[in-house]
Order: C-alpha cells, then sequence, then structure tokens
C-alpha cells in the first residue's frame, strides 16, 4: 500500500477528520488532504508528527521513498503530456 493511502487509513482509524488531523500538526486540512491523495508530499521533518498523530511507524524511508516515486511519475507525466502536446 502506498503511503498516502496508509496516511489516510492510519487517520480514519484514530477517527480523525482531515481538519483534526492537521491542527493537531499545525498544517491544513488542505494540505493533509493533498499528502493523501498524492498532489503534494509531506516534508521529512513532519515524519515524527505524523507518527505521533496517526499511532503508527512514519519512517524517514517511508517519506523518502514516497518523494522519490512520485518525482519520477510527475517527470514521466510532464514528458509524456509534452510528447502528446
Amino acid at each position: 500500500m502506498s503511503f498516502p493511502k496508509k496516511l489516510r487509513e492510519w487517520r480514519e482509524a484514530r477517527g480523525l477528520t482531515l481538519e483534526a488531523a492537521g491542527k493537531l500538526i499545525n498544517v491544513s486540512s488542505a494540505t493533509w488532504c493533498d499528502w493523501e491523495h498524492a498532489r503534494k508530499i509531506p516534508i521529512i521533518h513532519y515524519a515524527e508528527d505524523l507518527e505521533r498523530v496517526t499511532e503508527r511507524e512514519v519512517t524517514v524511508e517511508m517519506v523518502s521513498e514516497f518523494s522519490r516515486t512520485e518525482t519520477a511519475a510527475r517527470a514521466e507525466r510532464r514528458e509524456e503530456a509534452r510528447r502528446v502536446g
């Protein structure tokens, strides 16, 4: 399961809304939502906060791997758009 999907699953397991989860680590509900939908990547210094809020292990490696994977996927999408467009 991808990190964004895990993040949503963990938040919901705690019974937290996007707004409540975001408030616990001082980010907006929109930012948290963007993380869960892989539109943005949480910066590494949030790993410890995410771990505290979700009560799950969130390692720097998990966030870093998601970041590398998502960055590569975005580059591929841009390249494809250039070829098509």
